[in-house]
Parts: C-alpha cells; sequence; structure tokens
C-alpha cells in the first residue's frame, strides 16, 4: 500500500505539473508538505496526507464555466453558491480525474479533494488536514502573525479547522459573499464537539 501511494503521488505530481500554472503548482506543492507536517503533529497517514496535498487542487486547471457544465451533464445537483461561483466545484472536478487515473484511489483522499474548499460536516481526519494546509501553507497572503500564533496554539485538529473556518467566514462576510451551507454545518459541528470536550474535562 505504501509503495502504491508513493507511486500515486508521483503521477499525480507529473499531472498538476502538466495542468496548472507554475504558481498554482507551488500551492499544491506546499500544501503537501504543510499536510505532511500536520499529520505528523495530529498523528493521522503522511502519506495520504501527501498524495491529497498535491492532488487537491487538480481541478483548478479547467474553466470554471466547463466545470459547472461538466457537474450538471453529470447529474450532481449544484448549490445557488456554486451555480454563482463554479470554482467551488473545483475539488468535485479534481475527484473526476483523480479516478479517471486511480480508480481505486483511496476514499480518505478523494474526501480531502472534493471537499477542501468549503468543507463538509462529517469529514474525516485527512479531509480536515487538507481543507487547513489549504489555508494556512506559508505562501498564502492572508497568514499573519495572530492566524499563525492562533494556529501554532491549537491542541486538536477540531480545534486548528475552527481557526481556519473563523478566518474564512469572516473574510467572505466583509466580502459580501454568500456563504455555502456545508462550511457552516462544520462550523457548527466543530464548536459544538469542543463545547463538549470542554463540559467532560470539567467533571
Amino acid at each position: 500500500m505504501k509503495m502504491n501511494l508513493e507511486k500515486m503521488y508521483q503521477r499525480v505530481d507529473v499531472e498538476a505539473k502538466r495542468l496548472l500554472s507554475p504558481s498554482r503548482y507551488q500551492h499544491t506543492v506546499r500544501t503537501a508538505k504543510t499536510a505532511v507536517c500536520l499529520c505528523r503533529r495530529f498523528n493521522a497517514d503522511e502519506k495520504l496526507g501527501r498524495l491529497a496535498g498535491i492532488a487537491h487542487d487538480l481541478g483548478r486547471g479547467e474553466k470554471p464555466s466547463v466545470v459547472l457544465e461538466t457537474a450538471k451533464a453529470a447529474g450532481r445537483k449544484v448549490s445557488p453558491e456554486e451555480e454563482e461561483h463554479p470554482l467551488l466545484l473545483h475539488g468535485w472536478y479534481g475527484v473526476r480525474l483523480l479516478k479517471a487515473m486511480f480508480p481505486d484511489c483511496p476514499v480518505a483522499v478523494c474526501e480531502a479533494v472534493e471537499f477542501h474548499t468549503a468543507g463538509k460536516p462529517g469529514m474525516g481526519k485527512i479531509a480536515k488536514i487538507i481543507f487547513c494546509a489549504d489555508y494556512l501553507e506559508p505562501g498564502r497572503d492572508h497568514l499573519d502573525r495572530t492566524l499563525l500564533e492562533m494556529s501554532g496554539r491549537c491542541e486538536t485538529l477540531d480545534s486548528l479547522c475552527i481557526v481556519v473556518l473563523e478566518h474564512q467566514l469572516a473574510y467572505l462576510r466583509s466580502q459580501g459573499r454568500r456563504i455555502v451551507k456545508e462550511s457552516l454545518l462544520l462550523y457548527d459541528e466543530l464548536k459544538r464537539g469542543s463545547c463538549e470536550e470542554k463540559n467532560r474535562k470539567l467533571k
């Protein structure tokens, strides 16, 4: 399995370099490296995280309008937010590309690629790691000292996801952008879990 994951990484790396702009490709490389660091920090499979990191933006090489048309033609239910901003569908499209290369691609990797932009309730550990790594990789313009300090203090992966989500949601609201329902549901789920954990510690 480990050898297969390494071969898959090498193949996806070649495809990412071919499909994406140089700057977008470098972002995927940094995301993969950040994912490995987060996997070590939160005890997750590093090879799965690395593969999901290099694969997460495969769908960004296609025009958003084409991705939207493809989703509709495939019978995928498109949300109002996705209709307005088809770029939100690039994770879904990336999974199509990934499965075309590897029909037996690990479920955890496919989930991470598909939902890395907005997230969703019930995400697994690798999906949460890519969700955070995509936002926190060192080349991102929005990183500042406050965000880095907050993310560094997080003791759990869920608390790190909360920090990332709060920054994302604050930015979208400041821009007057409509927020994807799944992001809000994920945030509520994580905050509820955080409160339950605190209550258990107090007992």
